[in-house]
């Protein structure tokens, strides 16, 4: 009876246009977040071509800056990445990685509240060592620090949109189809619920209008009781410009990265990409 009643009503309730709008919705944001996804390697290239000299100084400052650049990048991943929080499990873990020294987490913290990843102060600093390199002569033009600059918010705004995507969850569309169909049957007909049989007689259809209603409600709801919405806009007032880490990290030119021996099967694994594991060697 249950089948017969359904085969009646297929062609009125659009379940499947439902659905599809769903699928389609799911793989246009799937492929945004990819698209949202930044890439360190056009601040390194201007970088390059901005901060100019081979002595031990400059050197320095460019390996920092896009040493900053990735740190801000895997911070921001270790809270909405589960690949990025197997290999970086804690953020001593970083320090293991070599991509942040022990006073640079010690400022970190002191900075950090408790309840939020504040992954752009690692990009404070970069802003930090763009202004060092041009006041010591590195940088010689006030148009490539405004390019840096702009290159540096710029890479912030797209960890802020992945973050995005990570706090706003679209609706779960297949499960709240099935419940509210169901939902509305009950109240509808209670009897139903311990009745083997059906009497389509006076089945009505449910009102499609009430169910988008409850489920922007409960949608709502969701969202709500999860606290996936935190504005931090107040943290702006927060003070990182006084505590800056010293410009001392590698002074060697064989670069490789460190991990411990639980974090080693997840490296090249954060994004979903099997990258090798190779040594790094800057020739001049």
């Amino acid at each position: 009876m249950i089948n017969n009643w359904f085969k009646q009503y297929n062609e009125t309730v659009p379940v499947a246009f439902v659905l599809g709008f769903y699928v389609s919705l799911i793989v246009q944001r799937w492929w945004e977040q990819f698209l949202a996804l930044p890439w360190p390697d056009r601040l390194a290239l201007f970088i390059t071509a901005f901060c100019h000299g081979n002595a031990e100084r400059p050197t320095r400052i460019r390996r920092n800056i896009v040493r900053y650049i990735n740190l801000s990048y895997c911070i921001a991943l270790r809270a909405i990445s589960s690949r990025a929080r197997l290999r970086f499990p804690t953020e001593e873990h970083l320090v293991t990685a070599g991509l942040m020294t022990q006073e640079e987490l010690d400022i970190y913290r002191s900075t950090q509240p408790s309840e939020y990843t504040l992954y752009f102060v690692p990009l404070v600093w970069a802003l930090d060592m763009v202004t060092k390199a041009r006041e010591e002569g590195y940088i010689r033009f006030d148009r490539a620090v405004e390019i840096l600059t702009n290159e540096i918010t710029s890479f912030r705004s797209k960890l802020g949109t992945i973050f995005s995507y990570d706090w706003v969850n679209p609706p779960l569309v297949y499960t709240q189809v099935s419940y509210l169909i169901v939902d509305g049957m009950h109240h509808e007909h209670p009897d139903l619920v311990r009745d083997a049989y059906w009497n389509t007689t006076d089945i009505v259809l449910p009102d499609w209008t009430k169910i988008a209603t409850d489920g922007s409600a409960a949608e709502a709801n969701l969202d709500a009781s999860e606290g996936a919405d935190k504005f931090i806009g107040s943290l702006a007032n927060i003070d990182v410009t006084d505590r800056r880490p010293s410009v001392l990290f590698w002074n060697s030119s064989n670069l490789h990265r460190r991990r411990t021996s639980s974090t080693s099967a997840n490296i090249g694994l954060i994004v979903f990409l099997d990258l090798p594991v190779v040594n790094f060697r800057f020739i001049r």
